[in-house]
């Protein structure tokens, strides 16, 4: 059968799984090269019944056949419940494309457009049980909401009320606030761990205090600390 549009996804994990093996290919024993195909699945967010289950690769050689398969994974196959249950917290924002056939009736009909929103109430909630729990963090648990927006945004994108409901849930603005407060919390630790790093290094070479101080930026307090937390004496 010529290669479609519908079966060139095989082709492409043939191709991935390919490269991704050949990055394993450092060991070679005896004029004998050993490989790892990587394990490989399929996520489909749009399925139907002509969907298959896996997706079979058959490699013939003038050593005989090799085969190996891909499963399919369809989003229509996961609850809420089984989403949080397996801890597949990565698919949660997709979880919108099972409702993608309902979008119009959500848009004409507020009860049914208040059922939708108790589920993202549902996903909010359960993400921070899983921060709660050491699960997530916060970074995770705000990027993963900001992607369930998006995703249902842009599903919706011609139902004004769905948009607005779930918007109204979701947090909107403020969540892509605290989203960039986050970002940029991190970015200021790391540029203090740098900072500390920079110091260690120059400690363990001997350089003087002041010389220190200038280049890390560090308080002369903070180099006196570090230097007696590593063992070294510094002249004040």
């Amino acid at each position: 059968m010529p290669l479609t549009k519908d079966n060139s996804m095989i082709v492409r994990i043939f191709e991935y799984a390919g490269h991704a093996a050949l990055d394993t290919a450092d060991n070679l024993v005896n004029d004998t090269l050993e490989i790892t195909v990587p394990h490989t699945a399929v996520l489909y967010l749009r399925s139907d019944k002509t969907t298959p289950d896996k997706m079979k690769i058959l490699i013939h050689t003038s050593d005989g056949d090799l085969k190996f398969h891909a499963p399919v994974m369809k989003i229509k196959d996961y609850t809420l419940d089984i989403l949080f249950e397996k801890k597949l917290y990565f698919l949660l924002p997709f979880f919108a494309f099972n409702h993608e056939d309902d979008f119009k009736q959500y848009d004409s009909d507020p009860s049914q457009l208040e059922e939708l929103k108790q589920e993202y109430v549902r996903i909010i909630k359960g993400l921070e049980q899983a921060k709660a729990s050491g699960e997530l963090y916060q970074i995770d648990v705000r990027s993963i909401i900001t992607m369930c927006r998006k995703v249902i945004v842009n599903l919706a994108a011609q139902y004004e009320n769905v948009k607005k409901g779930v918007d109204s849930v979701m947090g909107g603005q403020i969540l892509e606030y605290e989203g960039k407060t986050i970002f940029n919390e991190g970015k200021k630790e790391g540029i203090n761990e740098e900072k500390h790093r920079m110091a260690t290094d120059m400690l363990r070479d001997g350089e003087p205090l002041e010389k220190i101080i200038r280049y890390s930026k560090l308080a002369k307090d903070a180099v006196l600390g570090l230097a007696h937390s590593i063992g070294i004496s510094v002249a004040k």
